[in-house]
């Protein structure tokens, strides 16, 4: 599906020599398997991206618009949720032990780096968002 012919193997730079001469005289030719990448496909990536942290900003910000305490409160809650989201980034993956010929390691940092960076995606706009709102007067509030 996504399959192309190696450069090395167009060359005739293979594994069965120089020239790449098999038994049968012809050079043999495998696949190997290249991700696409489209720019199309990134952009739409990078809208979807830009909506979701721009729906967590303004979701905060009408929140923390309500009283005072909520806006303290969705403060400390995303700088706890940064904390987390850094230990679990940086921290956490060294304290894996590491288990030579098995896969399972690689498997747990990769997931404990995609948790960090949700965590992160939900905590920075909601915090940026916190931080710029405006909470109601002292004497309008209750």
């Amino acid at each position: 599906m996504f399959a192309s012919p190696s450069p090395d193997r167009e060359r005739g730079l293979g594994s069965e020599g120089s020239e790449g001469e098999g038994a049968g005289g012809r050079g043999r030719r495998t696949l190997a398997i290249r991700p696409v990448y489209s720019e199309v496909t990134q952009i739409l990536s990078s809208i979807a991206l830009f909506v979701l942290c721009g729906w967590f900003f303004i979701s905060a910000r009408r929140m923390a618009s309500s009283s005072r305490s909520v806006r303290r409160g969705l403060i400390l809650g995303a700088l706890a949720a940064i904390g987390v989201a850094a230990v679990i980034i940086f921290y956490l993956p060294y304290r894996i032990p590491d288990t030579p010929g098995s896969p399972a390691a690689l498997v747990v940092v990769a997931l404990l780096w995609v948790m960090g960076a949700v965590l992160l995606l939900f905590a920075v706009p909601s915090l940026v968002g916190a931080l710029v709102a405006k909470p109601p007067l002292e004497g309008s509030e209750g």
